[in-house]
């Protein structure tokens, strides 16, 4: 039941070069190797003879001794996988970007589930690397370009393209926004690094960033067209912004208003100065 509720929750990567045989498998890998030689020496024990029987049980002998050694003074531990391990396999097995990682040849090591959903891939064999899949891609292949070079001289980057629709096949149509990064990292016990490229649809984002622009203008234009003058000046008195009804009413062109070009002695007469320097701001 344990097994069967993973792999209905666990997002399970569509690649992963990395995983090693459990120990069941090689429990079971151990009995048949030794099943295999028993029988083999059963059979032609009398055309091998009993010097070589003899021998082969020296050089097992031998190969027990120098192992228990070994696990005596720690170069063999027989323990499990250490839970940092499980813990950062299953991080990056549930990232919601998704994460491809390739070797220098550009053959794929590991892929998480989100990026072959991202990609549309159903099988290992659909998996195509980034460069694969974008560096054809007008809008994407400057950014692709840039990322892969700097990679083979060992510089992580990222970057950001819109698409006019998604990389998914068969997604509902509409524009996309992806924010890739790529970088080098080096693992332990291999002399080549592999390459991790992270791929994400930032299209909510992108569309909040745009809302939230298109609310700032519109607020803006209602404060431009006010019925009163509104200004506002930095603490040399120099004036930043002046809205369209105070500009016309101080014959100032908006077209070739210039942030701080004007202060506020221009445009504040008389004792009016004199109030606005008394005034503090609050600490």
């Amino acid at each position: 039941m344990a097994k069967e509720a993973r792999g209905d929750f666990y997002p399970v990567p569509i690649v992963d070069q990395n995983t090693r045989p459990g120990a069941v498998t090689r429990l079971i890998v151990f009995i048949v190797v030794l099943t295999g030689a028993a029988i083999v020496f059963g059979l032609f024990r009398e055309r091998l003879g009993d010097p070589f029987l003899l021998g082969m049980l020296g050089v097992l002998a031998m190969i027990g001794v120098g192992f228990l050694f070994a696990t005596a003074i720690g170069f063999v531990q027989i323990t499990p996988r250490s839970t940092s391990d499980e813990l950062s396999k299953a991080f990056v097995d549930s990232m919601s970007q998704g994460l491809l990682v390739t070797d220098t040849k550009g053959r794929v090591v590991y892929a998480n589930r989100a990026y072959a959903e991202m990609t549309g891939a159903a099988s290992a064999a659909d998996l195509k690397t980034v460069e694969g899949l974008l560096s054809d891609v007008p809008e994407a292949s400057v950014t692709i370009y840039r990322l892969a070079s700097g990679l083979r001289d060992g510089q992580p980057g990222d970057g950001e393209f819109r698409l006019a629709q998604s990389i998914r096949p068969g997604a509902e149509p509409g524009a996309r926004w992806y924010r890739v990064r790529a970088r080098a990292f080096s693992v332990p016990g291999q002399r080549l690094p592999l390459l991790a490229w992270q791929l994400a649809d930032v299209s909510k984002e992108r569309a909040e960033q745009e809302r939230f622009f298109l609310d700032l203008q519109e607020a803006i234009d209602h404060l431009d067209h006010a019925p009163a003058g509104f200004f506002s000046a930095d603490q040399e008195g120099r004036v930043t912004y002046i809205n369209a009804t105070l500009a016309e009413w101080l014959g100032i062109d908006l077209t070739s208003f210039t942030p701080g070009a004007v202060t506020l002695s221009e445009i504040v007469a008389g004792d009016g100065m004199a109030l606005v320097r008394s005034v503090k701001a609050d600490p």
